[in-house]
């Protein structure tokens, strides 16, 4: 574990410590929190009145797909600070949403250039999934 000097004076704390993290300056904890595992039939208004009153909540963003237009399952919610975004995670965390139990965690964001992408182009992962299919010999009973 490493050890990190706090701002408050001389003392040391360890990084994973809540009390580390509330109190070093390079550490910093979320307004917005990631929703998994929502139903398909949640939209933006169910999921606003599920995680708070009128002025805590800034922004509710269910994700949908752009052809169909239904939910994909998971969504955003941002807070006005972090107290009631943390507040929000520890007690809606598995809590059941029209019908499905919602994994709640703080939202990260994800740099898409450093992933490691396999298919450059929709062409090859076709082929490639062709040729899987292919060979598959339960497809062809």
């Amino acid at each position: 574990m490493r050890v990190t000097r706090a701002a408050v004076g001389n003392t040391l704390l360890f990084q994973s410590s809540s009390l580390a993290r509330f109190l070093c300056p390079q550490h910093h904890s979320s307004t917005k929190l990631f929703v998994a595992g929502i139903s398909y039939n949640t939209n933006e208004p169910v999921l606003r009145a599920a995680f708070g009153q009128p002025g805590e909540i800034i922004e509710v963003k269910v994700i949908c797909d752009h052809v169909t237009g239904k939910s994909r399952g998971y969504g955003f919610v941002r807070f006005t600070s972090e107290i009631i975004a943390a507040t929000a995670r520890k007690e809606m965390n598995g809590q059941i949403l029209d019908g499905n139990r919602i994994r709640v965690s703080y939202a990260h964001k994800v740099n898409l250039k450093s992933l490691k992408v396999k298919h450059r182009n929709s062409t090859q992962l076709i082929r490639e999934l062709g040729s899987i299919l292919s060979s598959d010999n339960t497809l062809n009973n």
